[in-house]
């Protein structure tokens, strides 16, 4: 019923599904998606959403706990008053949790990102590796351009 909520684009079936589903804390899938609504709503760290991600947390698997950590990570991020470091601890939360391959590289990716951002740039090239390891053979062309970008001193980037 959901996706048919989606496919027909009634935001008022989609949200009673939704709610429902909260209420009665019948899918995690759906529950999930409550979850993102709030993301994007801006309300995340509100009472609810916090609600929301506590109980999830207890019922994720590897694939559940990877949406719930890039909601995370987007959600301290879209906050603005988290530092840096912060804001990758759910990502890093998810590597110690999860040895869940599939997922594991994009984890990599982002935190590569992350560190590059914050001038840690062993850590970032670490990461970019890491990534390139695991990831799929259609991706490993541009995690190689990313490493090979990170590889270059900043020295070098800052005449750019």
């Amino acid at each position: 019923m959901y996706k048919s909520a989606i496919c027909l684009q009634s935001d008022f079936y989609k949200k009673k599904i939704l709610t429902l589903a909260e209420e009665k804390k019948i899918s995690p899938f759906l529950m999930a998606e409550q979850l993102r609504e709030l993301l994007q709503e801006g309300s995340f760290f509100s009472t609810r959403g916090k609600s929301l991600k506590g109980y999830l947390d207890k019922k994720a698997d590897s694939s559940l706990a990877y949406e719930i950590a890039i909601m995370h990570f987007q959600a301290m991020e879209q906050e603005g008053s988290f530092t840096k470091e912060q804001v990758i601890e759910p990502l890093t939360g998810y590597i110690a949790e999860f040895q869940d391959e599939k997922r594991l590289w994009q984890i990599h990716r982002l935190l590569s990102h992350e560190y590059h951002k914050l001038k840690q740039n062993e850590l970032a090239l670490t990461h970019a590796k890491k990534a390139e390891k695991l990831a799929p053979q259609e991706n490993k062309e541009g995690l190689a351009c990313l490493i090979k970008e990170f590889s270059i001193p900043e020295t070098s980037m800052d005449l750019e």
